[in-house]
């Protein structure tokens, strides 16, 4: 399964296009009783920056205007004992080729 997910941001990343989209992040905090928070990135027409997240740092647009369009949907989770932004770079690739990724 691991093997997959290698090949698949490998490709990904291999066939990222010269017009490809910049990148919106949001946070969502608190969607469940239990105080579960996740990080939303989608395809934005706003302008990205470099914004530190810990010992990360992603160029996205925070609270970016969602680009207009029908997006499909991919949700990674990083199991337990990590953070949300574990696949950080799987889920920036994705949002590149037209993907909507929400990290519990």
């Amino acid at each position: 399964m691991k093997n997959l997910k290698i090949a698949i941001a490998l490709m990904m990343l291999l066939s990222q296009s010269a017009n490809a989209n910049d990148v919106g992040f949001r946070k969502i905090d608190n969607v469940s009783k239990e105080g579960l928070s996740m990080a939303v990135l989608y395809p934005t027409s706003s302008e990205p920056k470099a914004v530190a997240f810990g010992p990360f740092k992603l160029n996205v647009a925070i609270a970016g205007i969602i680009k207009s369009g029908q997006f499909p949907l991919a949700i990674i989770s990083h199991g337990s004992g990590s953070s949300s932004l574990s696949y950080k770079d799987i889920a920036l690739s994705l949002v590149k080729n037209g993907f909507i990724v929400v990290m519990p």
